[in-house]
């Protein structure tokens, strides 16, 4: 290159400078009208100095430093260096230049890297030089840049690498990439990422300039001259592994940790907080190399150095789908999570490489979800050859130049919305303040289809969005059972807050029409009455479950909830479900709500219908896993508990196969060990769950009872009142709260919870039994026995509701009475299953202790729900100081101490 040339380059990079984005493109088109190579030198050089974050001034400093040096390739081209003819100048790094040379030994173009000459007598860059050529010299990978030769001759130092004929991604930015593209790059780069930290050598230098991208789209991954070594074992690799070994070993000799090595835009936050460093580093600057590709900007741009490293090491990046909203959900929770700050929390390179081929995977074959948006990806298919290459060497201009057009539409509506804001805080005098929502409560989704009968599928996405939204810890959701008291209810946002004891509520409505579902939804600040944010959302009913985390990720956002990496990941699912399989669960949703027998069963056909449609779809499993537990309960009683727990844990663990991340699953799983009596595992269980989902309320309530099993009633009790925040309508929870007191003996309080129940909810048969108990224990016999007769008759004289009764009759003297309720027991458990503790509630408050006993002992071996109490349960009182008793106890691995004594 002449002087002059350098010159001209100098002046137009400086002029190019100058100016701002926008005016940038028209000057160099026409300062370049006649020269494209010119162009392209000078869009490289503004590249490279653009993402190191000088200010202006400084950019211009250094390149013209560096542009009216000496050519070197003026001193070098043409010269002989060992048995290698020295072409032309390819390219300068920030250690020296890079020359395309001619191995006249093999006949082969290769490329020869010579240490810059001023810096000879530097001896940590020379000790750099050596170590990117040891290391790179130790692997063997297709994706990683052959090394040949490490040398000396009277030029310099040197090493001599394969020739690729392409260029960096950086060089390459010219033409968007398609979504195809990226993940192709993406994948190579982690496989050549994968293999070297294998081999315990960390590159802490990952930028587009070290990443080269062949003609055939191939990529190579360059210069590990401040590559770190975190072990010195090799293992795996196609390498003399002794002399491997030695190398790197070396190599890790020479590292010094207290040195900032690497470029800083690119640069991890340990890397740029000088702490130790292992292969997370290079996976978080790779997060920026495909956030840029996503999106067509850098995550952590500020308009200086400085500024940057401080984003890289405290500020979360703009969501990518805000900046391109074609990147499918799994691909931004990808990028995420390569962008944490805790290098613990980023994936490993192989598990990079995985996930990229899975969601290759799921948009192959001509669609694909992007988002919960089905989107043509046969139109933007790339084969492998040439144009596969053209786009590979595309990447960072096209994105660049689509985030631009982003952001200038951005930039054109914030200044819309800021004028109107501007008018209304002059018209109104408001001063708008940040919402400060922690609860909300999700009112049913209005069913717009004008078919009555497609009520089961908005109650079914209301059911949805609430267990979505349970997930995220920071926020307290409301409850299904609760939140559908105000289906169709006619009162206004602000009573329904008030009685759910929430800061928001949310409303909208669903609409179905053949395979197309329409959500839209608005959160409403109860306390202002005001619409935070609000949301219209039109997909493939296929696309319903990345729908309902996407309407969950948007509410979060809305009230300004951060949420944590796992909490991302579990609102970041991609998988479609057959529409057939969903319509099948939701209708099976839909009667399981009823708790009765009859609706239970019905559930049971429309799940089992749904996981005939779609085997890979959990929810159906969990549907099967509640109604089954329900039907082996005590208050319903239709199955033998070995039956009923069989298949809830068959149900529940399949569920789990498909979705580890299920809080229903955990719990149902918990409930089986609760009752089989593996109180640890239980207790674990419980926790997992509420750590999935903390707004799960059945779980907050079941954990109550293990709580309550083991004696720890205190807990239990403030558990069981958890659960009531979180539904303060249903009657079941509000039920388990006196549930709890009885066994604390804490009468005047379940009484207060059953009558509170009862309002809810009048004919509630479970509330009528706890409340007739609580007067039992305080000797009102003919109000227990009233209550026993009326629960009796709301449930069509049950086994359960006569075991009541028959204890109510017993206990008020009425020995007569109580006999021919135990006769009518007796001969029903001939017709259907009766459980034994029917038997014993009434053997105990007539005094036969023995035919008690004989019970019980059926009880425990059957594993009997209710025998989980055996330490608190009041109405075992007369029999515990029985040895037989006491043993009973023992076997179910808890101390005979009663946990309670009676109230005074």
């Amino acid at each position: 290159m002449t002087p002059e040339r350098w010159l001209q380059l100098k002046q137009i990079f400086q002029s190019a400078l100058e100016r701002n984005p926008a005016e940038r493109s028209a000057f160099l088109s026409q300062a370049c009208a006649d020269d494209p190579a010119l162009r392209s030198e000078v869009e490289s050089l503004i590249s490279s100095h653009d993402q190191a974050g000088d200010s202006i001034e400084a950019m211009a400093a250094e390149a013209a430093t560096e542009m009216l040096a000496d050519d070197p390739a003026g001193a070098i081209a043409g010269k002989q260096i060992g048995r290698y003819q020295v072409l032309s100048l390819i390219g300068r790094g920030g250690m020296g230049e890079v020359f395309m040379a001619q191995d006249a030994s093999l006949d082969r173009k290769v490329a020869l890297k010579l240490l810059r000459a001023e810096f000879t007598g530097d001896e940590g860059r020379l000790r750099r030089f050596r170590q990117e050529a040891r290391a790179a010299s130790a692997l063997n990978h297709p994706n990683i840049v052959t090394i040949y030769e490490i040398g000396e001759a009277e030029v310099g130092r040197f090493i001599v690498m394969e020739f690729i004929e392409g260029r960096t991604l950086r060089e390459g930015a010219r033409e968007p990439l398609s979504l195809e593209a990226v993940l192709k790059l993406c994948g190579q780069i982690a496989k050549a990422l994968n293999v070297a930290h294998t081999a315990g050598i960390i590159h802490r230098d990952i930028k587009p300039e070290n990443i080269m991208v062949r003609n055939d789209g191939y990529v190579k991954v360059l210069d590990f001259g401040v590559a770190r070594l975190a072990t010195a074992r090799v293992a795996g690799l196609s390498v003399n592994e002794e002399r491997g070994n030695q190398l790197l070993a070396s190599a890790a000799a020479e590292t010094n940790p207290g040195i900032i090595v690497g470029t800083p835009a690119y640069m991890s936050p340990e890397q740029a907080a000088r702490k130790s460093i292992t292969g997370a580093a290079d996976i978080f600057s790779t997060g920026i190399i495909l956030y840029e590709l996503a999106t067509g900007q850098h995550p952590f741009k500020r308009d200086s150095q400085l500024a940057c490293l401080h984003a890289i090491i405290e500020e979360q990046p703009i969501t990518p789908s805000w900046l391109n909203p074609e990147i499918p959900s799994a691909l931004e929770a990808l990028i995420l999570r390569m962008l944490e700050k805790d290098p613990r929390l980023r994936p490993d390179a192989g598990e990079v490489d995985q996930t990229v081929t899975e969601i290759e995977r799921a948009l192959s074959g001509g669609t694909g979800i992007e988002d919960g948006r089905r989107v043509d990806l046969a139109k933007r298919h790339t084969v492998h050859g040439e144009q596969e290459g053209v786009e590979s060497r595309a990447a960072f201009a096209r994105s660049r130049r689509r985030a631009s057009r982003h952001l200038f539409a951005a930039f054109a509506l914030v200044a819309l919305v800021a004028g109107l804001i501007y008018l209304v805080l002059l018209r109104t005098s408001l001063t708008t303040v940040s919402p400060n929502i922690r609860s909300v409560a999700v009112l049913p989704l209005e069913n717009l289809s004008g078919d009555p009968s497609q009520d089961y599928f908005a109650d079914g996405m209301t059911d949805e969005m609430i267990a979505n939204l349970g997930k995220i810890r920071a926020l307290r959701v409301t409850s299904r059972t609760s939140v559908m008291q105000y289906k169709g209810a006619k009162k206004s946002l602000s009573e329904i807050a008030r009685a759910l004891n929430v800061d928001g509520v949310i409303e909208g409505s669903v609409k179905l029409v053949g395979n197309r579902v329409r959500i839209t939804a608005q959160l409403i600040e109860a306390k202002a009455d005001r619409q935070l944010w609000s949301e219209s959302y039109e997909r493939d009913v296929r696309d319903i479950l990345a729908l309902q985390d996407e309407v969950a990720r948007a509410i979060a956002e809305a009230v300004k909830i951060k949420l944590a990496p796992e909490e991302r990941m579990r609102l970041s699912r991609v998988r479609s479900v057959d529409p057939e399989a969903q319509e099948a669960y939701f209708k099976g949703r839909y009667h399981a709500s009823k708790r009765n027998e009859e609706g239970l069963r019905t559930a049971i056909t429309y799940y089992q219908e749904a996981i005939a449609k779609d085997k890979l779809y959990p929810h159906p499993h969990i549907g099967l896993a509640d109604a089954y537990q329900a039907l082996g309960t005590f208050l319903v009683g239709a199955l033998p508990p070995a039956e009923s727990f069989a298949k809830v844990e068959a149900a529940a663990r399949e569920a789990l196969n498909l979705d580890e991340t299920l809080a229903e699953g955990h719990t149902f799983l918990a409930v089986m060990r609760l009752y089989r009596w593996e109180w640890r595992e239980a207790e674990q269980g419980f926790k997992r769950a509420l750590e999935l989902n903390p707004s799960y309320a059945l779980a907050h309530s079941w954990h109550a009872q293990y709580l309550a099993s083991q004696g720890r009633l205190d807990e239990a009790r403030a558990e069981a009142k958890r659960a009531r925040e979180l539904d303060p309508l249903s009657p079941y929870i509000v039920q388990n709260v006196a549930h709890i007191a009885y066994y604390a003996r804490q009468y005047d309080e379940m009484m207060e919870y059953s009558r509170q129940a009862l309002e809810l909810d009048p004919n509630y048969v479970w509330a009528r039994w706890r409340l007739g108990t609580a007067y039992v224990m305080q000797s009102r016999f003919e109000e227990a026995v009233e209550e026993g007769e009326r629960a009796a008759a709301l449930s069509r004289r049950s086994p359960a509701s006569l075991s009541n009764l028959g204890m109510a009759y017993g206990r008020a003297g009425r020995r007569g009475e109580a006999q021919q309720v135990l006769n009518e027991l007796v001969g029903l458990s001939k017709r259907t299953y009766v459980n034994p503790f029917s038997f014993f509630s009434i053997h105990i408050a007539l005094g036969q202790n023995d035919q008690a006993l004989e019970r019980l002992e059926e009880a425990v071996q059957s594993h009997l729900s209710g025998m989980i109490f055996i330490r608190v349960n009041p109405e075992f009182d007369p029999i515990r100081p029985d040895p037989r008793f006491k043993e009973l106890v023992r076997r179910m691995g808890l101390s005979d101490q009663n946990a309670a004594t009676p109230a005074s």
